[in-house]
């Protein structure tokens, strides 16, 4: 069979297929748009940009083989892609269609403009490639409801022709093999392989193994989809993205769905962007000295631990190194916001004071400690190894880089200094609070 036949066979096939309704969907853009224009060719020399995208949307939904589909494009517009490349690349893009595949619409100037710099951002070496990307939006049709979409993209040369870029996608299997291995290892539960998976997104090694043991836990009790199941939601050279389904909500947020993405470096090297939130635990909002409770941050405020009184509270800690106007600033409500230094403990106090700076009475914003002197309520304290605290808290290393608690008054983050594989501090502060 001729390429030309098989063109014509393949665009008689989309026409009459009544579930991908492209024909009607694809809208061209304007004649003076220099991003999506679709080129007008004579079929038996080269396709145009979407009927060249459309070979891809057919074989995604399972219209079309694969290898017709391949074999329908013009040699010299797929030229740098075998056919396992392009097999490897329609069977990932396919674990981004959840139902039926109704239309395919051509980006605005807007859109495509917004995912080039996004890539260049990412990768700056990759420029050239992304100036010549073009991009159309897959729509789906999920339980009688349109609204899912998958982006797909192709390339446009210095003449104008559509083609399938082989740089392009050889960079994207290698995201998908990556994403294999990091997903073989969730399965296995190997946290062996999931710590050396993890070593370019997280350096610190404590860290890293007691994020891994987290991770294998975490998917083997509250994720509801085999990883085989994730579901594709962005795919580009700079990064795939997945989501996927869980039991229950994590931390403070209610959704039954996650995303984690994959993200490559220029060096070769990948990120693993797939966080758990760290959840502060209640004992830890407290601040003990020698086995007593002298201060809790985001508690009842009706509670002495919490609403502070400086007599009774000295009595502990001592007098604070300085106490006057330097420290102590009037706000506008008429409370004033205290800093105080002590021995191994910094506070920010938001209330009253009296005296002339000799007293002071109100609630606990921050509390930082910076000494063995005190301790959190579960014994965590400063000079601790490192990995006493990532037993606990393992991604207080990353991201926002805080364990963060619903308390009764508000939310509390817990945050740490760590520098030599030691605790140097440990803070809690609220989060409505102004230091």
């Amino acid at each position: 069979m001729n390429v030309r036949v098989a063109i014509r066979q393949a665009l008689a096939l989309l026409l009459g297929i009544a579930t991908l309704v492209l024909a009607t969907a694809c809208s061209l853009p304007a004649a003076n748009s220099s991003t999506t224009t679709p080129i007008v060719t004579e079929s038996d020399k080269y396709l145009s940009s979407t009927a060249l995208v459309q070979q891809l949307a057919l074989a995604i939904g399972g219209n079309l083989d694969i290898q017709a589909a391949y074999q329908a494009i013009p040699e010299h517009q797929r030229e740098a892609v075998t056919a396992d490349q392009f097999q490897r690349y329609v069977l990932l893009l396919r674990k981004g269609v959840t139902g039926r595949i109704v239309s395919l619409v051509a980006m605005n100037d807007n859109q495509i403009e917004t995912a080039r710099q996004q890539i260049v951002d990412r990768l700056p070496g990759q420029q050239e490639l992304a100036a010549r990307t073009i991009g159309f939006w897959l729509n789906i049709r999920d339980s009688g409801i349109i609204g899912d979409r998958i982006e797909l993209y192709c390339q446009v040369d210095d003449e104008g022709i559509a083609y399938l870029d082989g740089n392009w996608i050889s960079q994207i299997l290698q995201l998908a093999d990556f994403t294999n291995l990091y997903f073989d290892a969730i399965d296995q539960q190997d946290v062996d392989s999931l710590d050396e998976l993890l070593r370019h997104s997280i350096p610190d090694d404590a860290a890293r193994k007691a994020i891994a043991s987290r991770l294998v836990w975490f998917y083997r009790n509250q994720v509801e989809t085999e990883t085989e199941e994730f579901r594709l939601q962005s795919i580009r050279i700079d990064g795939l993205s997945f989501t996927e389904k869980l039991l229950a909500g994590i931390g403070s947020s209610s959704s039954l769905s996650r995303t984690i993405e994959i993200i490559p470096q220029s060096d070769g090297t990948f990120l693993v962007n797939d966080l758990l939130p760290s959840e502060l635990s209640l004992p830890d909002s407290d601040v003990v000295l020698e086995d007593a409770t002298i201060l809790r941050v985001g508690g009842d405020t009706s509670s002495a631990l919490v609403t502070l009184y400086s007599v009774p509270f000295e009595v502990f800690t001592g007098k604070p190194a300085l106490h006057d106007d330097s420290n102590c600033k009037l706000l506008e409500s008429g409370k004033s916001l205290i800093h105080l230094s002590y021995e191994g403990l910094e506070l920010i106090v938001e209330g009253d004071c009296y005296n002339n700076h000799s007293r002071w009475r109100g609630r606990v914003l921050s509390a930082e400690l910076t000494s063995d002197k005190y301790s959190l309520g579960s014994g965590l304290k400063v000079g601790l190894p490192a990995s006493a605290l990532y037993a606990q808290y393992p991604f207080i290393s990353v991201g926002d880089k805080a364990a963060i608690g619903q308390m009764e008054s508000g939310e509390v983050a817990l945050t740490a200094v760590v520098e030599n594989d030691t605790v140097i501090s440990l803070r809690l502060t609220m989060q409505d609070a102004s230091s």
